[in-house]
């Protein structure tokens, strides 16, 4: 596994198709840490404009340019289960 922090391009993981893995973020007001498998991969400056409420979405972008035009069998997803957690005070933030 390719280990990246802080800085732009992309990191390599094991094969992701060999069985359920975790996957999370840490998204800080200065950092945005990418975990797999609960193992830091990568780590970016957060962008000025990302520090306002968001929400997650679970997407298999099937297809496009680069994988190429969706068959029906080019992808497959399979969610567990999926949470979210908010540190520090604020809105969402338990109590």
């Amino acid at each position: 596994m390719t280990h990246t922090v802080a800085g732009d391009g992309g990191t390599t993981v094991a094969d992701m198709s060999t069985g359920y893995h975790t996957y999370g973020v840490d998204w800080e007001p200065d950092t945005i840490t990418f975990y797999f498998d609960r193992q830091v991969v990568y780590q970016t400056a957060t962008p000025s404009d990302l520090n306002s409420p968001m929400y997650m979405i679970a997407n298999l972008a099937d297809g496009g340019y680069w994988p190429g035009a969706a068959d029906g069998q080019t992808g497959q997803m399979k969610i567990d289960y999926i949470r979210a957690y908010a540190s520090g005070a604020g809105p969402g933030a338990p109590e």
